[in-house]
C-alpha cells in the first residue's frame, strides 16, 4: 500500500512556507523516517534541499550530511526532482505536484508536436532543383514501402531541450519557447530545404505509379507484422521453393530491388536448399539467375497466406 503522508505534507509546506521545515514519518513497526529541507529562493523559483535518514533525529545538525535538490516551486507547481527525498519512488503525488523528469518529456513532446510543426507551416516552399529529382522519388518510394505516410513524422529532431533550459524556464531565467524558436530561426533556411523536400516527396508518394501492384501488395503484407520469420515461397523458370525469411528483410530488398543470397535466411543451410532446388544463385558471382523480390509468389505467416503475386 502506498503511504502518501510525507509528500503531502512535503507539497503543503512547500507552497505555505518560505524557511526550512521536518517531517517525520513512522511505519507499522514505529520505524522512524526523518526528513530534513532547506528553502532558497531563485528568480521566480524555489529550490528545497533535502535530506533523509532512518531513525537519525539529528539528521540536520550532522556536518558531513549533504543536503540535495529536492524540489522546484514555480507558479504554485510543485517539480519533484527526487522522489527518494519526498517519500519513497512508488507514492501517488497530489494534483499540485509533478514529477521533473516528466516536465521535461512534456517540453520535448509540446516541441514536437506543436511549436516546430507551427514554425514549418509559416516557411515558403521552395522548388528542388531538377538534380534531386531522382533523389527525391527514391525517398518517396521507400517512404511508401516503408508504410510511412507522414514525412514530417520521421524529422530526426535536435536535441535542444535539457533539464537545465526547464530549470531556467521555471525560475525565470529564459522564456524557453522564445528561445526554442530563436533556434529555429537561426537554422531557417535549413528548415525551408526540409520543408521544401517533404512537400515534394508527399507528391510524387501520391503519384499512381510510385509502386507497382505487386510491390504494394507485398510491402503492405509484410510492413509491421508482428513475425521473426515468414515462410516465403518462390517460383523460378516454373520450379518453387519455400524458406523462412524476416519481415525486414524482405522489404529491404524490395527498396533496394536487391537479389536474395543464401545468407539472407533463418540459416544458410536452408537457403543454400531452396537456391537448389530452384537451381538459382547462392551469391551474386556463380553464373547462375538470381533471385529478387518480383520472384515471390507466396508469403505465409502460420497457416496464412498474407500474399500471393497474382492477388488471389
Amino acid at each position: 500500500m502506498k503511504d502518501n503522508r510525507v509528500i503531502n505534507v512535503f507539497v503543503e509546506k512547500a507552497l505555505s512556507t518560505l524557511g526550512s521545515f521536518d517531517i517525520t514519518s513512522s511505519d507499522r513497526h514505529n520505524y522512524k523516517t526523518n526528513y530534513h529541507y532547506v528553502q532558497d529562493n531563485v528568480g521566480k523559483a524555489k529550490f528545497i534541499y533535502g535530506i533523509c535518514g532512518y531513525s537519525d533525529d539529528s539528521i540536520s545538525s550532522k556536518i558531513n550530511n549533504k543536503l540535495e535538490i529536492a524540489a522546484i516551486v514555480s507558479e504554485e507547481m510543485v517539480y519533484i526532482v527526487d522522489r527518494f527525498k519526498v517519500g519513497g519512488y512508488y507514492i501517488e503525488l497530489p494534483e499540485n505536484a509533478i514529477d521533473f523528469a516528466f516536465a521535461l518529456r512534456t517540453k520535448i513532446t509540446d516541441f514536437k508536436e506543436r511549436i516546430f510543426p507551427t514554425y514549418i507551416d509559416s516557411l515558403p516552399v521552395h522548388e528542388i532543383p531538377q538534380k534531386r529529382e531522382n533523389q527525391i522519388k527514391e525517398k518517396a518510394r521507400d517512404y511508401v514501402l516503408e508504410g510511412i505516410t507522414n514525412p514530417y513524422s520521421i524529422i530526426q529532431f535536435p536535441e535542444i531541450i535539457n533539464e537545465q533550459d526547464i530549470v531556467d524556464d521555471l525560475c525565470g531565467r529564459i522564456c524557453l519557447e522564445d528561445e526554442i524558436l530563436k533556434y529555429l530561426e537561426e537554422r531557417r533556411e535549413i528548415w525551408i530545404d526540409t520543408k521544401s523536400e517533404i512537400e515534394a516527396i508527399k507528391k510524387y508518394m501520391k503519384s499512381p505509379d510510385i509502386l507497382s501492384d505487386w510491390e504494394a501488395r507485398l510491402s503492405k503484407s509484410v510492413n509491421n507484422i508482428d513475425a521473426k520469420y515468414l515462410t516465403v515461397e518462390f517460383e523460378l523458370n516454373g520450379k518453387k521453393a519455400q524458406g523462412k525469411l524476416a519481415p525486414r528483410m524482405i522489404l529491404e530488398k524490395l527498396k533496394d530491388n536487391d537479389s536474395f543470397c543464401d545468407y539472407n535466411f533463418n540459416t544458410t543451410v536452408n537457403g543454400e536448399k531452396l537456391m537448389n532446388e530452384l537451381d538459382a544463385s547462392r551469391r551474386w558471382n556463380d553464373g547462375k539467375e538470381r533471385i529478387f523480390c518480383k520472384h515471390i509468389s507466396k508469403i505465409t505467416y502460420g497457416r496464412k497466406a498474407i500474399y500471393t503475386k497474382n492477388g488471389e
